[in-house]
């Protein structure tokens, strides 16, 4: 189990043959199940896995709560620091060009423990760092990421996930229908204020925060999948355990 200062990442292999990652807090509570993201951007079972993998008791069916009874609001997406560089550097989307440097400097500079450097030094540190067991030429990182560079970038981002999770980025669907992203180091104690906050009050600032609004669009591209939970019986009266039962049919 982790310190307090983290939360437990487990994996299992859901019956389509996808890796689901569980995140569990201290207290042993699941607070959400998903796609493991660093695998790829490839959604085409996670709705029914997130169907058959969200207990009920996580679900609610009171449109203005629009959030679980013990916990996280249905729709909530977390993922670790690493999964977020993956996002953005597998993602196709146009959107996520301008945060490919970005996601170098300050997503991974924990993570890997890099000092403040200047852009260009921190990034060839942060490549030094994992060149050991990746080869990856540092130039890379100042160029546009062509087609035939993805599968260098995947086996960086492989790598990525033996770094210790110091970080969770979580983003959440607003009863508005907008995106709240944010990051926390303490998943603890973000669940507990998820249990007894209105949603703006609890939203983490990125580093740099004149890349949010950006950054939540291309959220939104990459999640649509997400928006409803994968189960829009349940948002819309459908009691959870009924909903369960016919996606076990």
């Amino acid at each position: 189990m982790s310190d307090s200062s983290m939360a437990c990442l487990l994996d299992h292999v859901h019956a389509s043959g996808r890796r689901i990652r569980s995140i569990k807090c201290e207290d042993g509570v699941v607070l959400y199940v998903a796609r493991d993201i660093a695998d790829g951007l490839e959604y085409g079972d996670v709705d029914k896995a997130i169907r058959v993998n969200v207990p009920s008791q996580y679900k609610t069916t009171v449109a203005k709560h629009r959030r679980v009874l013990r916990g996280m609001h249905p729709a909530t997406v977390l993922m670790t620091n690493q999964g977020c560089v993956a996002l953005i550097m597998l993602s196709r989307k146009p959107k996520a060009e301008p945060f490919r440097l970005w996601a170098l400097e300050m997503l991974t500079k924990e993570t890997c423990d890099v000092p403040t450097f200047s852009s260009v030094e921190r990034c060839v540190a942060v490549d030094e760092t994992i060149s050991a067991r990746v080869h990856c030429e540092p130039p890379m990182m100042h160029r546009r990421l062509e087609r035939d560079e993805k599968d260098n970038i995947r086996a960086r981002i492989s790598d990525l996930r033996d770094f210790p999770v110091c970080n969770v980025f979580y983003i959440m669907q607003l009863a508005s229908d907008r995106l709240k992203i944010g990051i926390t180091s303490n998943l603890n104690v973000r669940a507990r204020a998820f249990r007894t906050t209105t949603p703006d009050a609890y939203v983490v600032k990125f580093y740099c925060t004149d890349m949010n609004g950006r950054l939540e669009h291309l959220m939104k591209d990459e999640f649509k999948t997400y928006r409803v939970c994968g189960d829009s019986e349940v948002l819309h009266g459908v009691h959870p355990d009924e909903a369960v039962a016919k996606a076990d049919e």
